[in-house]
C-alpha cells in the first residue's frame, strides 16, 4: 500500500486547514519501495459460465444466491454505463427484476444489486434472498433481464427511469460532508484532474446511451458466475 499514492480530505473551519494539512505532512515519513525479484503473473481468471441446472442444496429454509461477473475500473469508459445496468438490474422499484421477481414471480424476499469499481478492475452482482425451492427460478430470471438488456430489448422508458435513478443516487449518496471528503480522498489517488468527484459522475451520466448499457450486460453474461450459501 505505501507504492500507491496517498490523499488526505478534510472536513473543518477554513481556520484550521492549515494546521492540519501540516500535521499530515509532518507525518507522512520517506520512505523506500524496493521492487520484488518475484515477478509472479497474477493467475488469469477462467472464464465463468452459467450453471446449466443450476440447484442450490435443499436443507435450509433461506438462502443467498449471489449471481453476477466481471465489472470496470473507475477509469474505463463503460463504468458509469454498470452503475445504469444495476438500476436497470436491481432491487428498487421499478427495474426490470424487481417487476419480474416481486411482482411476478413473489421469489425474491431480499434483493440488491451492487456495481464495485476500484482503481484497476470491477464486479458487478445481484445477491438475492430465497428459498431453495425458488432459487433456480431466481438465478433464471437474473440471467433473462441481463439478456435482455444485452440483447437491446428495453421497455419504453425504462433507460430514462435508470439514469434518473443514478443521478439521484449519486447526490443522495454524497450530500453529507464527510461523505464527499472520504469520496473525494479516495478518488484523489487516481489522479483524475478537473471538477469534483460528484460532479463527474453526474457528468459521466450524460454520456451513456443504450447501447453502452448494453455492452456492459455483454461483458457480464461473458463472466457471468452463480453461487449460493
Amino acid at each position: 500500500m505505501t507504492a500507491r499514492p496517498i490523499a488526505a480530505s478534510l472536513v473543518g473551519p477554513d481556520e484550521l486547514m492549515g494546521e492540519a494539512i501540516d500535521a499530515v505532512a509532518a507525518s507522512r515519513l520517506a520512505q523506500s519501495v524496493s521492487s520484488s525479484q518475484d515477478k509472479r503473473k497474477a493467475p488469469r481468471l477462467q472464464e465463468s459460465r452459467r450453471v446449466e441446472g443450476f440447484r442450490p442444496a435443499a436443507d435450509t429454509d433461506y438462502i443467498c444466491l449471489a449471481v453476477g461477473g466481471s465489472g470496470a475500473s473507475r477509469r474505463h469508459q463503460l463504468q458509469p454505463a454498470y452503475e445504469v445496468l444495476a438500476a436497470l438490474v436491481g432491487g428498487i422499484p421499478g427495474s426490470l427484476l424487481y417487476e419480474r421477481l416481486r411482482k411476478e414471480l413473489g421469489a425474491a424476499y431480499q434483493l440488491q444489486t451492487i456495481n464495485t469499481a476500484f482503481s484497476d478492475c470491477g464486479a458487478w452482482r445481484v445477491l438475492a434472498g430465497t428459498t431453495p425451492a425458488e432459487a433456480a427460478a431466481v438465478e433464471k430470471a437474473i440471467f433473462a433481464c441481463l439478456d435482455q438488456v444485452a440483447s437491446g430489448r428495453l421497455p419504453e422508458g425504462a433507460f430514462e427511469f435508470a439514469i434518473a435513478q443514478c443521478r439521484g443516487a449519486v447526490l443522495i449518496d454524497n450530500e453529507d460532508p464527510v461523505s464527499r471528503a472520504y469520496l473525494t480522498g479516495a478518488r484523489a489517488c487516481d489522479e483524475l484532474p478537473g471538477e469534483s468527484p460528484v460532479r463527474r459522475m453526474e457528468s459521466a451520466f450524460k454520456t451513456i446511451d443504450a447501447d453502452m448499457v448494453a455492452e456492459s450486460a455483454h461483458r457480464v453474461l461473458e463472466t457471468y458466475v452463480a453461487v449460493s450459501s
